[in-house]
């Protein structure tokens, strides 16, 4: 079993300067490693990878020859080389409770992606269970979660699977977002444990909401939403 973190195309010529931990890999192919302990990697060109209290992670840099007519009878049957750099989490096989954690950084310089790894309380994992998955990220005032069975993750309870992103603003308001994007709520409630002094504004598929010390959501059938995006605004106490 594996977990691929990415498999960069590298263009022809795929010398793209390759950076583990500030240490400089070869730029020729094929070149395989297990980087063992990585906090960080960076792809110049592309951007970096943060791997929260070190990863143990397999990285290849390799040739790649193909034809379009090989998947699609179509397709031009002249070859087309390119070099890929590919970064995987090996799990195993028959895993048992295998896990992985990792940040992307699109576009980020190598000093940016290092000093993100060394400021290790800028993500806080909340769960990273089978039955949910959440971060949180202070500086930013979100809290997000993937609910695949109710429960309770950091300050949000919920009784069903759902999406929730809560962000809270400088203003002194915050945004509540919830989605179904299993299409097969009836009904929803939704907890935040954080004070809340008024609701500023909801959608008519929120049947109840309830402020004070938490804010407690009520949603109706949200099935037929087609997993959409549902905003709530709140005013904090």
């Amino acid at each position: 079993v594996e977990t691929t973190v990415d498999n960069r195309n590298l263009g022809p010529t795929g010398n793209a300067p390759f950076t583990v931990d500030g240490s400089a890999k070869p730029v020729t192919a094929p070149w395989s490693a297990t980087l063992s302990g990585a906090s960080w990697a960076h792809l110049a060109g592309h951007g970096g990878y943060v791997f929260p209290g070190g990863a143990s992670v397999k990285a290849l840099r390799e040739n790649r020859t193909g034809r379009w007519r090989d998947i699609n009878r179509a397709g031009s049957t002249d070859p087309l080389s390119r070099k890929y750099l590919t970064l995987w989490f090996d799990h195993g096989t028959d895993p048992s409770d295998a896990s992985y954690a990792y940040q992307l950084l699109p576009g980020a310089s190598e000093q940016r992606t290092a000093a993100r790894a060394a400021d290790s309380g800028w993500l806080r994992v909340l769960a990273n269970t089978d039955d949910q998955q959440g971060v949180s990220v202070p500086s930013l005032g979100l809290t997000a979660v993937n609910f695949w069975f109710g429960g309770s993750v950091g300050p949000l309870v919920a009784d069903a699977p759902c999406s929730v992103m809560v962000t809270e603003h400088a203003d002194g308001t915050a945004t509540v977002c919830v989605s179904d994007p299993m299409r097969a709520r009836t009904s929803l409630t939704l907890t935040w444990n954080r004070a809340v002094a008024s609701v500023v504004s909801k959608p008519a598929t929120v049947t109840s909401a309830t402020t004070g010390a938490s804010l407690r959501l009520v949603f109706g059938d949200l099935s037929g939403t087609r997993g959409a995006t549902h905003s709530v605004k709140v005013r904090l106490a």
